[in-house]
């Protein structure tokens, strides 16, 4: 497993795109499976900056490549438990002014992955997101 540790703040996207980006040339993703990737990890890693901005530990990302699975696990340092696991109800039929804000990036998140697991142990969230290659 490929892992790197970035500073928490929405300035390390770069390096995380850049981290994201090798791994996936290495192992031949591209398109769409390659985009959907990248957008699954910045919704994880912005929403971790975002929401637990008074944590001061690194955010651990790891990615693997296993037969036609790509996982990719995000640890947080020193945060709150929140279950990602389960999306929000989002009607993405409703009119723009009736729905609530928030949710829309998790529940995007749950449509683009095959699998989004959760764990929280002494203060540390790991994500761990799974796409099978199809």
């Amino acid at each position: 497993m490929n892992e790197r540790e970035f500073k928490r703040s929405l300035n390390s996207l770069e390096a995380v795109f850049d981290f994201i980006d090798k791994f996936l040339s290495r192992h031949n993703i591209s398109g769409k499976s390659a985009l959907e990737l990248q957008l699954a990890t910045e919704e994880v890693f912005a929403n971790a900056v975002e929401h637990n901005s008074s944590s001061t530990g690194v955010i651990a990302i790891a990615l693997e490549k296993r037969g036609e699975a790509v996982m990719i696990r995000i640890r947080d340092h020193g945060v709150e438990d929140f279950d990602l696991s389960r999306p929000p109800e989002v009607d993405i039929r409703a009119p723009l002014n009736e729905r609530r804000a928030g949710g829309l990036g998790l529940y995007l998140l749950h449509s683009i992955m095959d699998q989004v697991k959760y764990t929280h142990e002494s203060g540390i969230s790991t994500i761990t997101l799974v796409k099978y290659m199809k």
